[in-house]
């Protein structure tokens, strides 16, 4: 702040000048350790009058965690041999953490596998159609796991930006999100994407002219959002508007250099060298060798307010059909149907066939007992189940927690039934307990419904 001041901490003109930090980010990891230490000595110096403001920073933002997601293989007890994740029903097996990094979609590289630890020199495997289909659960990143996911590793198959754009994508900024390499893929296609509207091969595609309408709307829509989310910290937002711009321009066979030049710029800040890239291949009429870093941020004109809505609701499908999988232990390479009930605009169709792992979305379909079920605010949809899970499987689990529902509603129903404990109890706890008994007696007929379709 005053480092060549030899009289004092500060000057009263330097301190005036540079006040607090405007933003600080760190981890929660971070809140009793150099956060608490900061914030006291700030206090105790404004204490004394040395500096002019009682808070070190104007704006805190703790970062969510990166979790991890752990693969499991399955040995046989008192044996060196493993069976696959879907035949370890048959066998009495002893679930062991294997080092993700040679994973690839939860099949296991044998070879690797084999040379990963002494022990494992001579393993045999049981494989399910040829592969070994490992376990997963979504658990704190740590070695002892070995479900740390080396960034060098990312950066060398998908390169830098991918990362970055699916580190953002993953969630909100704030929140605690799992890392999965299996969905990376659909960001690195949404790059070569974006390639695709510079380049054919090696043909370059850019042309000057008049840019439509329609390739207007979209890039302003665009602009907006981002302008917004930017302001707003809501980085993961911005990524799926980013790919819905980018399937309308991809549609509407848009080449246009004023349209591609303002969507590169824009997306810059997140993807710093694929735009830098097109941006010097776009630089016939700009000083030679000119950053990207340069350009001024476009401005959008009047745009339709919906985008902000559209993208929000991708996101929470996206999320639901993620939470059906790991309930369910549906593997990411298996491909989904996704059935909506209702109507669903037609621009989101592709990003969530893409980043959702769907082979299909069917808008105005039916109820369907045996598929599992999830609302988007007042929107219904479903994943259907019979040919995506092991049926008898799921239905001996769901006979499980029918029974377990069945014991716990009779608990609730005995309490509730106790004179003594209705009157004297605090009428919020008594409530409580009444809600308890509906989100039960709900959750045993949505597990009825399903148990009985499956077994049709």
């Amino acid at each position: 702040m005053d480092p060549r001041n030899n009289d004092a901490l500060v000057s009263k003109d330097a301190n005036e000048y540079w006040q607090d930090v405007d933003l600080y980010i760190g981890g929660t990891e971070h809140a009793t350790g150099h956060l608490i230490y900061g914030r006291f000595w700030n206090k105790f110096l404004y204490d004394l009058g040395l500096v002019v403001k009682d808070e070190p920073f104007k704006k805190l933002i703790n970062q969510g965690m990166i979790q991890g997601r752990s693969n499991f293989v399955y040995r046989i007890k008192d044996t060196n041999t493993f069976v696959s994740y879907g035949l370890k029903g048959e066998y009495d097996v002893t679930p062991i953490h294997v080092d993700v990094n040679i994973v690839s979609n939860d099949i296991l590289d044998l070879d690797k596998f084999r040379a990963w630890r002494p022990e494992f020199n001579d393993a045999e495997f049981i494989l399910d159609n040829g592969k070994y289909e490992c376990g997963y659960a979504v658990e704190k990143m740590s070695k002892s796991m070995f479900n740390v996911v080396n960034p060098d590793d990312i950066v060398e198959r998908y390169g830098a930006d991918t990362l970055r754009l699916y580190e953002m994508f993953l969630g909100p900024l704030e929140q605690s999100k799992p890392w999965d390499t299996n969905g990376i893929d659909g960001v690195n296609r949404f790059l070569k994407r974006l390639w695709g509207l510079f380049y054919k091969g090696d043909e370059f595609l850019v042309a000057d002219g008049e840019p439509t309408r329609d390739e207007l709307k979209s890039l302003h829509k665009l602009i907006k959002k981002v302008t917004w989310d930017i302001e707003n910290f809501s980085f993961n937002t911005s990524i799926a508007a980013f790919m819905i711009c980018v399937n309308e321009l991809t549609t509407l066979k848009c080449h246009n250099r004023e349209i591609l030049s303002q969507l590169i710029v824009l997306l810059a800040p997140f993807a710093p060298h694929i735009t830098e890239e097109l941006w010097q291949h776009l630089g016939e009429s700009r000083d030679e060798g000119e950053s990207i870093m340069y350009a001024a941020m476009p401005e959008g004109g009047t745009v339709d307010e919906t985008l902000v809505a559209m993208v929000a609701r991708a996101r929470e499908i996206i999320s639901g059909v993620r939470a059906v999988r790991a309930k369910k232990n549906i593997p990411a390479r298996d491909a989904l149907t996704l059935n909506v009930l209702g109507d669903l605009e037609a621009d989101i169709t592709p990003m969530l066939c893409k980043l959702a792992g769907l082979e299909a979305v069917n808008t105005g379909a039916a109820k369907d007992a045996a598929a599992a079920s999830f609302m988007v605010g007042t929107l219904e949809l479903n994943v259907p189940l019979a040919s995506a899970i092991d049926v008898p499987a799921e239905i001996g689990r769901l006979e499980k927690e029918i029974k377990y529902l069945e014991g716990f509603k009779a608990s609730i129903e005995k309490k509730l039934s106790n004179e003594r404990f209705v009157a004297g109890a605090p009428a919020a706890v008594v409530e409580g307990e009444r809600k308890k008994l509906a989100d039960t007696l709900s959750k045993l007929e949505a597990n009825a419904a399903t148990l009985a379709a499956l077994k049709a």
